[in-house]
């Protein structure tokens, strides 16, 4: 009985604090309207949203590191669901027509310290 109930807490925890549906895995951590390596495409004065998950736990965030100037910056907030899960969402409006990357970087604390990761969009704004 206590393997059972040992087993029974192990698999929710799991579940509820690290997720085990594979968090950091890239596919899963991103969600909203655009993919990494796939053209996003935007008519103009449409808005979108990029959605990126965090883990609160790590102290690290997603940041915008540059941007088209065809896209205005909407709005930036996150949603937690737990105390290891967060989305972090970005809008942004499509001005005029053009192309480019828009580029987002995962910072931890340390402001002094490098990327600890980076994802780019394909924008195409016709």
């Amino acid at each position: 009985m206590k393997k059972v109930l040992f087993a029974l807490v192990v698999i929710f925890s799991c579940f509820s604090l690290v997720g085990c549906d594979g968090w950091f895995n890239k596919e899963k951590r991103l969600a909203g309207d655009a993919k990494p390596g796939v053209v996003k495409q935007v008519e103009v004065a449409k808005d979108f949203t990029v959605t990126l998950a965090e883990d609160p736990s790590t102290n690290t965030k997603w940041v915008i590191e540059s941007k088209p100037d065809f896209l205005q910056f909407v709005d930036e907030n996150k949603r937690t669901y737990s105390p290891t899960k967060q989305d972090r969402r970005f809008t942004f409006r499509a001005t005029k027509a053009g192309s480019g990357q828009l580029t987002f970087v995962r910072k931890g604390w340390d402001k002094d310290s490098g990327p600890l990761e980076t994802l780019s969009f394909p924008v195409e704004v016709k």
